[in-house]
C-alpha cells in the first residue's frame, strides 16, 4: 500500500509505504466503510527517525489530503486529527473521506415547489468541482421540503434516503492529481450477484443467535415538524399515499400493505402475523417522529422505518476466522451452519481492512434467514460448499504391520488420516464438525464398499489386494 500527501491546493508533498525500505514507513492502518452514511475513514500510523522526523510532521498535518492506493482502489481523504508521540517516534493520523469537506458548507431550509428526480436535487446542492458519477436513482420524482438548516452532506443523505437509495464518493486520480470528484447514487451498494461462502468450522469459528421482540411494532403513530406560525407538529391525518409515496390510493386499498389510518401508518401483513386470541387485531403501536412538514416525505420515512421493526429482531454474533479479501461494502455473504441447519444471507454493512496486518473484518446485517423451508438455491449452495471442502482433502494410510508380506498371510490394521488444509483429522467427531453428520471415511476393494470408519483390519491369505479410501457423504 502506498499513500501520498497533498496540501490544500492538491500539490503532492510526499509519500509513504508499507513496503519501501526508504522514506516514511506505515506501521499500522485500518480503513473502515459504513454503508449507512456512505463514508470512509482511515486510521494510519507513520514511523519516523531522526532523518525523517520533520518530513513526517510536515506531510502528516491536519487539513492536508491523503491519497490511498491499495486493492486496485484510489481513495481521497482529509487528515482530520493527528497524535504525535516523541517517545514512540510515530505520528498517528485519523482521516475522513474527502467527500466530507461538504460538511464545511451549510444548506438552508428550502421548500421546492414542484416534483423533481433525485439527480436534480443532488446537483442543486453539489459544490463546484463535484458531479454525479454512477446514477441508479433515475426513476420517480418527489416534491421535497427541508424545514431546517443542515450541512450539505446531511442534506444529500436526506435526499437520497427520500428516493430509497444509498450514496458514496469516488475520485479519478491521474499522475498524483485529483482530476474528477464524484458522488455516486445507488439503489443498493454492492453487487447482489457476488456472494461469498462462509462456513462454520472453516471460515467461521462460532455463531451466536440472539432473538427479541422488544422493539416489535406493527404500526406507528406518526408526527412530523411544526409549520411556521403553528404550535403543534403535523401528522398524517387525511394523507393519501401508496407505500412508495408517489401514487395516491384509498386507505382501504387491499393491495397496499402499508396504510394510513388516522394518524397511524399500519402494516397489514404484520398485524395478521402477530395477531392472537389475546390480541386479535395484532396492533402493536409505537411512536415515530421525523422533522419534516411535508406529509409525503413523512409517510415515506415512516414506512421505511416501520419495515425494520415488523418482525422479531434477530442478530448474529459471528466470529470469523477468515474473510474474503476482495469483499466490498454492500456485497452479500452466505453463512452456512450444517449442524443446526442454519442458512443465512447477510449484507456487508461495515468493512474494515488493514494492509499492514493483512486482515479484514466485517459487520453483516439485513439478514435473510432460511431456518426452515430452505430454498433450492441455498440447498444447492450448501451442497456445493460441502463438496468443495471434501475436494480440498487429502488422505494417507498407515499400516500397523508394514506394507509388504512375502509368502506370509496378511494381518494388519490400516488407519486413514484425513488432511483438511493444515488440519489433521483422525476421528469421526471432528470429521462431522468440519463436513457434516453424513460424511464418513469409506473403504473400497475392487470398486465395492467394504467398510466405513478410520480403521480397517486386513487379514487374509497370501494374495494381492488393492484398497481405495475416500471421504464421502
Amino acid at each position: 500500500m502506498i499513500v501520498y500527501f497533498a496540501d490544500r491546493e492538491l500539490n503532492v508533498l510526499g509519500s509513504a509505504s508499507t513496503e519501501l525500505p526508504e522514506g516514511i514507513t506505515i506501521l499500522e492502518d485500518e480503513k473502515t466503510e459504513d454503508i449507512a452514511s456512505g463514508e470512509k475513514t482511515f486510521d494510519v500510523t507513520f514511523a519516523y527517525n531522526d532523518k525523517t522526523r520533520n518530513l513526517v510532521v510536515e506531510n502528516v498535518a491536519v487539513g492536508n489530503f491523503l491519497l490511498r492506493s491499495a486493492d486496485g482502489e484510489n481513495e481521497f481523504y482529509t487528515i482530520i486529527s493527528t497524535v504525535h508521540s516523541t517517545e514512540n517516534q510515530t505520528v498517528q493520523a485519523y482521516c475522513e473521506d474527502a467527500g466530507l469537506d461538504l460538511l464545511n458548507s451549510e444548506a438552508a431550509e428550502k421548500e421546492f415547489d414542484s416534483a423533481h428526480d433525485c439527480a436534480y436535487y443532488v446537483n442543486y446542492y453539489l459544490k463546484a468541482g463535484w458531479e454525479i458519477g454512477i446514477n441508479e436513482l433515475t426513476s420517480g420524482t418527489r416534491t421535497l421540503k427541508f424545514d431546517s438548516d443542515s450541512t450539505v452532506i446531511e442534506r444529500l443523505l436526506s435526499i437520497v434516503n427520500s428516493f430509497n437509495g444509498e450514496l458514496d464518493f469516488s475520485y479519478e486520480i491521474e499522475q498524483l492529481a485529483v482530476t474528477k470528484r464524484y458522488i455516486n447514487l445507488y439503489q443498493r451498494r454492492g453487487d447482489r450477484n457476488i456472494t461469498y461462502q462462509l462456513r462454520l468450522g472453516g471460515d467461521i469459528s462460532s455463531i451466536t443467535t440472539n432473538k427479541s421482540v422488544e422493539e416489535l411494532a406493527t404500526a406507528f403513530v406518526v408526527t412530523g415538524g411544526t409549520l411556521k406560525g403553528q404550535d403543534k407538529p403535523i401528522n398524517l391525518v387525511g394523507a393519501d399515499y401508496s407505500s412508495d409515496g408517489t401514487t395516491t390510493h384509498t386507505p382501504a386499498d387491499p393491495d397496499d400493505d402499508y396504510q394510513i389510518v388516522g394518524n397511524q401508518v399500519r402494516c397489514k401483513s404484520a398485524m395478521q402475523k402477530w395477531g392472537s386470541k389475546l390480541d386479535s387485531d395484532g396492533l402493536l403501536v409505537r411512536r415515530y417522529s421525523y422533522d419534516t412538514t411535508n406529509k409525503q416525505t413523512l409517510f415515506s420515512h415512516a414506512v421505511s422505518e416501520l419495515k425494520k421493526v415488523i418482525n422479531e429482531t434477530i442478530t448474529y454474533d459471528i466470529e470469523f476466522i477468515t474473510f474474503p479479501k476482495d469483499a466490498r461494502i454492500g456485497d452479500w455473504a452466505y453463512v452456512v451452519d450444517d449442524q443446526d441447519n442454519l442458512y443465512l444471507e447477510g449484507r456487508i454493512l461495515t468493512l474494515q481492512k488493514s494492509a499492514t496486518l493483512g486482515q479484514i473484518t466485517a459487520t453483516l446485517g439485513e439478514w435473510i434467514i432460511r431456518e426452515s423451508g430452505i430454498s433450492d438455491r441455498l440447498i444447492a449452495l450448501a451442497d456445493e460448499i460441502r463438496q468443495q471442502a471434501l475436494s480440498a482433502t487429502s488422505i494417507t494410510i498407515n499400516s500397523s504391520n508394514g506394507i509388504i508380506f512375502n509368502n506370509t498371510a496378511i494381518n494388519t490394521t490400516l488407519t486413514a488420516i484425513v488432511y483438511y488444509g493444515e488440519e489433521v483429522i483422525n476421528n469421526q467427531t471432528r470429521l462431522e464438525e468440519i463436513f457434516g453428520d453424513d460424511v464418513r471415511v469409506k473403504w473400497y476393494q475392487n470398486g465395492s464398499l467394504i467398510n466405513t470408519g478410520f480403521t480397517y483390519n486386513v487379514s487374509s491369505a497370501n494374495t494381492s489386494e488393492s484398497y481405495i479410501v475416500k471421504v464421502e457423504d
